[in-house]
């Protein structure tokens, strides 16, 4: 998981199509196979990139469908108003009573 000042970016296997629940979601985008991106460190026009995750830390990338599936609770909690209970065991930064926002992972 890569961090700059535009959000998060999950580095994930090729192959799964954004979710639709996603599809509309402001700030997600599916990068198209053999695209250029910068990862960390880098610098770019609107800021340094940093590791949240480092690659050295795991075995391979994230698991597109599990972290898209998170996403579109976290956002589907987010549109309701609601808090953030039943994704707190799943989702060790969220606490119980807290709202919830992509930032908690």
């Amino acid at each position: 998981m890569a961090l700059s000042p535009r959000g998060a970016w999950f580095l994930v296997e090729a192959g799964t199509p954004l979710h639709h629940e996603l599809d509309e979601a402001a700030g997600v985008e599916l990068v198209p196979p053999d695209t250029l991106v910068a990862l960390p460190p880098s610098r770019a026009i609107w800021g340094a990139l940093s590791w949240r995750i480092p690659p050295d830390d795991l075995d391979s990338l994230g698991d597109s469908g599990k972290i898209q599936t998170t996403l579109a609770e976290l956002l589907a909690v987010r549109r309701e108003g609601s808090t953030c209970r039943g994704l707190a065991a799943r989702t060790p930064r969220a606490r119980a009573g807290s709202r919830c926002c992509p930032a908690v992972l």
